[in-house]
């Protein structure tokens, strides 16, 4: 909890004792109310408060919290019964507690600035990166290989040009296998030796 002052709300209702005529009527529960050390309610009891049983109550109370702790405590004042009408139904009983700050709650949300100087910083921050992974060569960069290839001045043949240059792939000029078969050593039109 922040600090500051609260509404505290304590919400009671008798739903243990009756009040007929019966052994269950005899009950009586007594005790007092303490809020952050405070004694707020003192030998409290919910039937004669209510107006009877099984009729809610409510109490309200402005409580300063200091410590971020709310600390609501119930005890029995040693006035009501302890036995009757069974033993264990006689200390302390609330239903519900409301808590309602009694002063404005901050926002926790990022203004429009601070968003938008978290999206420019990142936006920079990737360039940056970008930039450097660029000067060093790690992207954007032609393959080594490639310009090996363009001073190679490859070209594309036709079937008809490699059986002319291997002659027909005749097994004299076979060299190796690879990957997609037998590798045949060719010599174009214009003595230029290929493979």
């Amino acid at each position: 909890m922040m600090k500051g002052n609260y509404n505290v709300k304590l919400h009671f209702a008798e739903i243990m004792f009756s009040n007929d005529r019966t052994f269950s009527s005899f009950g009586r529960r007594i005790f007092d109310v303490s809020i952050q050390g405070r004694k707020y309610l003192k030998d409290f009891n919910i039937m004669e408060e209510a107006g009877g049983v099984g009729k809610g109550i409510t109490r309200d109370f402005n409580v300063d919290v200091n410590d971020s702790t709310l600390q609501i405590h119930l005890s029995w004042a040693g006035k009501g019964t302890n036995a009757v009408p069974m033993r264990g139904v006689y200390g302390p009983l609330i239903s519900a507690i409301t808590v309602t700050p009694n002063f404005k709650i901050p926002s926790n949300r990022l203004s429009a600035g601070a968003i938008a100087g978290i999206v420019i910083g990142s936006l920079a921050l990737v360039l940056l990166i970008l930039f450097v992974l660029w000067k060093m060569g790690y992207i954007f960069r032609k393959d080594q290989t490639d310009k090996e290839l363009l001073e190679l001045k490859t070209g594309y043949f036709s079937l008809r040009q490699i059986k002319a240059a291997t002659n027909n792939f005749d097994p004299e000029n076979k060299i190796g296998e690879g990957g997609f078969g037998p590798v045949y050593k060719g010599i174009l039109s214009d003595g230029a030796v290929i493979a």
